[in-house]
């Protein structure tokens, strides 16, 4: 089998397998690459450029390598950096400004993680239910394992700014801590729906 029709056949059976349309796939490339040419690329008819490797490999959440040789290079921590990652925002006033961090995370991931917590919460449901929630969970990070372009972005604040130990202050947060929970569960309900 020619190298390429070995690329175009990897292309095709990664979609597949994520079960996204030719269409869907073109529109989360972006840019000059539509439905069509995905299916000529799919096809072999169409010569595939390394830029288009790249682009294809990001949207289907493989690295380029695994589209060229059919062996991923991705580490642990390469798979987890697609999925969360921090990222600095400036902002100030006047002459003071700071670089404030921001938490993306990829919302497919967030939901999993929300309703994981929601697992732990529930004490009285039966393990078999809990169970069979989670396998359905995984299933569906695992049909919906495209890295989501959009990804939900927090300001990290640590436990100790919302619960000091001394008690006094936990009063003076109690605006901070209802915007957190207010935002964080606006954020929940948008996975969810």
């Amino acid at each position: 089998m020619k190298f390429e029709q070995e690329i175009s056949n990897r292309i095709r059976d990664l979609r597949k397998e994520k079960n996204i349309s030719q269409e869907e796939l073109a529109f989360l490339i972006g840019g000059n690459l539509e439905q069509n040419q995905i299916s000529k690329i799919e096809n072999n008819s169409r010569q595939i450029s390394a830029y288009d490797i790249y682009r294809i490999a990001q949207a289907l959440n493989v690295s380029a390598s695994y589209l060229i040789d059919g062996k991923s290079t991705l580490t642990e921590l390469d798979k987890i950096c697609n999925y969360i990652k921090i990222q600095y925002e400036n902002t100030g006033y006047g002459d003071t400004h700071y670089s404030i961090p921001i938490i993306c995370i990829d919302k497919n991931l967030f939901k999993f993680l929300y309703n994981e917590a929601q697992r732990q919460v529930f004490n009285t449901m039966p393990d078999d239910i809990k169970s069979a929630w989670r396998k359905k969970d995984i299933a569906d990070f695992n049909k919906n394992n495209l890295i989501d372009s959009n990804p939900l972005e927090f300001v990290p604040v640590t436990k100790s700014t919302v619960y000091p130990s001394d008690l006094n202050l936990v009063y003076s947060h109690k605006d901070l801590i209802n915007c957190i929970n207010q935002e964080f569960n606006q954020a929940a309900k948008k996975c969810l729906e």
